[in-house]
């Protein structure tokens, strides 16, 4: 009868562990920027990444956890990420993770120059749990290619909309953030026009801040 007994706790141990494994990263599908494919234009055509999918709100610390009801909250897919790497590349990730390759259309991809495959006129988010060890302030570096939406706490704390390359050694946008002490959750939403598309986040200290 122990055994038994034994044998039950340790399955349910075992299947609390599973849906109390959490990431720290997540990246959504992805979704088309124009409806009229017109790729390089920024304008108020630019639904895909002007307008909010879902309330950045509801992206909390739980919803790192194995959650089933995620994509029905914000209407995307959401997958995993183990990469520690600050620079995120989105069309590596989203040609090679077997994880992402059903959701994305044959004809949305094109070649680059230099022969990859990359997706044009599109809309990802990524999503990072900070944890802050008390209420602050923190210095976030952020690069993009191409333009990018940075929320903090479902808060929208920085927008640049316009056409660019990611630039992880010169500082592009650096600016603050209002952490609080625990699990902070930080949204990034970029669009991709043409050509590479890629992300560059990093959290620097006060002394490290160039001085205008």
């Amino acid at each position: 009868m122990k055994i038994v007994i034994l044998s039950i706790l340790l399955l349910l141990a075992l299947a609390c562990s599973k849906v109390e494994e959490k990431t720290n990263t997540l990246i959504s599908s992805v979704i088309p920027n124009r409806a009229d494919n017109k790729s390089r234009l920024l304008d108020s055509n630019c639904v895909g990444f002007l307008k909010d999918q879902f309330d950045p709100r509801i992206i909390d610390s739980s919803f790192f956890y194995y959650d089933k009801n995620r994509n029905e909250k914000t209407g995307l897919k959401w997958f995993n990420i183990n990469d520690k790497d600050k620079v995120i590349n989105f069309n590596q990730y989203l040609m090679e993770d077997k994880r992402l390759i059903p959701y994305i259309n044959e004809k949305d991809i094109e070649f680059a120059y230099t022969g990859e495959k990359i997706l044009t006129n599109k809309v990802i988010y990524l999503a990072d749990l900070v944890k802050a060890e008390k209420n602050e302030y923190k210095y976030l570096n952020v690069s993009s290619d191409d333009g990018i939406k940075v929320f903090c706490n479902g808060n929208l704390v920085y927008e640049v909309f316009e056409n660019r390359t990611m630039d992880p050694i010169a500082p592009q946008d650096i600016f603050k953030v209002k952490l609080k002490k625990g699990n902070n959750v930080i949204l990034y939403k970029v669009f991709q026009s043409l050509g590479r598309w890629e992300i560059f986040r990093n959290f620097i200290p006060d002394n490290e801040v160039r001085k205008a």
